[in-house]
């Protein structure tokens, strides 16, 4: 190799090398940024909240959120999972109360009189892919996560949306008007934290019975979700992790975890404040709350 050769492969190295410097000099700029971000959205949030908790520069969807607030003072709800237990014989049991349902229960719609009196969406997945169909066919108050509200290309005409702020681990803010944290793991997460918010102080559950949207029979239908979102659910968890070739068990079990995690902070929180959650679901694996028969719920027994 002559000298001209050589000068060229060093040229080259050296410029390699510099190019290498800055592309991680900007990884860790564009890191910085995005953690300046998250943590002023967190504090814009907070206090944000404090002025909206009084009242002061509402606008109009916090006006609405804020209308909510112990709207149902006193009463008993009942929050709809989307589980294999969940059935049209359960729902016409409920079809008198208070509910709160999410995500596709519409899918059960056939079959039942029973509609929620509100309806909950977080999952982003969902606001991309399913906008227009959840939009067609939910009429009750719709509650969404700020995130989720700004994907979906269609709303259902009476829908309200939370501020959300991602953290590690779960935690409850005490203040849903001002914001709420994801669980990571579950819509029913924020739809406890939205029945507190509205003052029911006693709170049961059916259809959760905590599996997995990927595991076999984890709906109330069969295909309840498409093979292909079931890829981009995995997917998701893969690049939230920052691992490769997860199993759908793996997923599951990911899933699962986070689930119990919150579903334990909640019955904490709840119970501070006099609150009691039920779990009324026919079977399932969710022991964080105390297990009532919903028969008896609805005959009289307990209520």
């Amino acid at each position: 190799m002559g000298f001209t050769d050589k000068l060229k492969v060093g040229i080259g190295w050296r410029v390699r090398k510099v190019i290498k410097v800055i592309k991680k000099g900007f990884r860790r700029i564009k890191k910085f940024i995005k953690l300046v971000f998250k943590k002023t959205k967190e504090g814009y949030f907070r206090l944000s909240g404090v002025f909206r908790g009084r009242g002061i520069c509402l606008l109009a969807n916090s006006k609405r959120l804020k209308s909510y607030k112990d709207k149902h003072k006193g009463e008993r709800c009942f929050l709809v999972g989307n589980g294999p237990s969940l059935t049209s014989s359960d729902l016409d049991l409920i079809k008198d109360e208070k509910t709160i349902g999410c995500n596709m229960v519409y899918k059960i719609f056939d079959q039942t009189k029973w509609r929620p009196t509100y309806h909950c969406l977080i999952d982003v997945m969902f606001a991309k892919n399913l906008s227009e169909e959840i939009a067609e066919h939910v009429e009750a108050p719709f509650f969404v996560n700020l995130t989720a509200y700004h994907y979906m290309k269609k709303r259902p005409k009476d829908s309200t949306y939370v501020y959300n702020v991602a953290k590690e681990p779960y935690k409850i803010s005490n203040n849903f008007l001002s914001y709420y944290v994801p669980s990571g793991a579950t819509v029913m997460s924020f739809m406890i934290e939205l029945a507190i918010y509205m003052g029911f102080s006693e709170i049961y559950l059916i259809g959760v019975d905590c599996t997995s949207s990927l595991a076999k029979d984890s709906h109330f239908i069969k295909d309840y979700l498409s093979d292909d979102m079931k890829q981009m659910d995995v997917k998701r968890i893969e690049n939230r992790l920052k691992a490769q070739d997860l199993t759908k068990e793996e997923v599951s079990e990911y899933y699962r975890q986070k689930a119990i995690f919150a579903y334990n902070k909640l019955n904490d929180f709840a119970n501070e404040r006099d609150v009691k959650i039920y779990n009324a679901t026919r079977g399932g694996a969710l022991e964080a709350f105390e297990r009532v028969n919903l028969d008896d719920i609805i005959g009289g027994v307990n209520a």
